[in-house]
């Protein structure tokens, strides 16, 4: 993920580019945000850091988090991460969208339906 308001060799850019290329999202976006990058651009890495946080991490706690820290309602939240699900399976990465067991239900359930366990839990996180 390269960014296009990107130029010159500010450390503060070259610290962005470094967690990008980690993929530190949730740092890259709060880099951003420091930098007054676009609006889009820092949406982007919001958007990244939030679906890594949901399908890579499984931590319903962390997307509640990054979820208020960036004003998206919940609602919000569920159309990212459907969204994000669905991509990931047009582009045939669909590993993390697999079943993987939850600790709270104690079942194993796919990335939709730990979507939906989350979303139904929101108020108790």
């Amino acid at each position: 993920m390269r960014l296009n308001s990107m130029v010159g060799n500010n450390p503060g850019h070259e610290a962005l580019e470094t967690e990008i290329e980690r993929q530190n999202y949730t740092r890259a976006a709060q880099l951003a945000e420091s930098l007054n990058l676009k609006n889009d651009e820092i949406e982007k890495l919001r958007y990244q850091a939030l679906c890594q946080m949901a399908a890579l991490y499984r931590n319903p706690h962390g997307i509640k988090a990054l979820a208020q820290q960036y004003n998206y309602s919940k609602q919000e939240v569920k159309q990212i991460l459907v969204e994000h699900a669905k991509q990931m399976r047009e582009k045939g990465n669909s590993r993390p969208l697999k079943a993987c067991y939850d600790c709270t239900t104690g079942k194993y359930l796919t990335f939709e339906d730990w979507i939906n366990h989350c979303i139904d839990r929101w108020h108790k996180l």
